[in-house]
């Protein structure tokens, strides 16, 4: 499907994964060669990645953010989360900053932003580390089908999204040869109407998504415009 909408040679080689029922941004590569050069990139950790969660704990449980997360994470045998291990060495690394609070219920937005890349970590270092489970995590959290969430009218899902990925391109022509593109992905209808209904603000370029320029926000209507083409590079928009 990707590669018909693109009209792409190939299929597309996928450089990272989201769990089942996240949503939002996912970093593809047109080629086996642009795949090798994320790959070095995500080793460097030149790419970029934030998440935006819906968790279940109030404005209470964040009163020294931001924070930053660093432990161990262990698994057993068959791949299953076993364990959180309080060492430095080979650290799982999650930076997260409270965005805003309900005042009806015990649930806040948090943004948080992966420095590795462990399986499932931001949902384990969410319920396991800070006690803030994501909201409708059927994995982490004990208590994921919350009876007052029909009583105000949100519904049932995972509510962690992939919001922004960041990472260095190049071209050949141009004031950058080498430039930083930002991505941000369109929060779901689901989760930004659960946002409305908590009184939890969200920033109209998370609701909408949108595209940075070395971090400069771009005008998606000037793209559009111009036939998805701009700067050497090709919007499909």
């Amino acid at each position: 499907e990707v590669k018909q909408r693109f009209q792409l040679p190939e299929e597309p080689w996928p450089v990272h994964r989201l769990d089942k029922d996240t949503t939002g941004a996912l970093l593809l590569a047109r080629s086996r060669l642009q795949a090798r050069e994320f790959q070095v990139q995500f080793k460097e950790h030149d790419i970029k990645k934030t998440y935006l969660a819906l968790v279940q704990a109030g404005e209470d449980a964040f009163l020294s953010a931001p924070g930053s997360i660093r432990n161990v994470l262990v698994y057993d045998l068959n791949g299953r989360f076993d364990r959180v291990v309080s060492v430095k060495a080979d650290a799982a690394v999650t930076h997260w900053r409270l965005l805003g609070s309900s005042r009806k219920v015990p649930i806040s937005l948090v943004s948080l932003e992966l420095e590795t890349g462990s399986k499932h970590q931001l949902r384990i270092h969410l319920s396991k580390v800070l006690n803030a489970p994501v909201l409708g995590d059927p994995l982490y959290s004990s208590n994921h089908h919350l009876s007052y969430l029909p009583g105000i009218g949100i519904q049932r899902g995972l509510y962690l999204h992939a919001s922004h990925v960041s990472f260095h391109s190049y071209r050949q022509f141009g004031r950058y040869k080498r430039f930083r593109v930002g991505i941000t992905a369109p929060l779901p209808p689901y989760f930004a109407q659960a946002c409305k209904k908590l009184k939890i603000p969200l920033e109209d370029e998370l609701i909408e998504g949108g595209v940075r320029i070395n971090d400069v926000q771009q005008d998606l209507s000037v793209l559009r415009e111009r036939g998805g083409n701009q700067d050497g590079m090709r919007w499909l928009l």
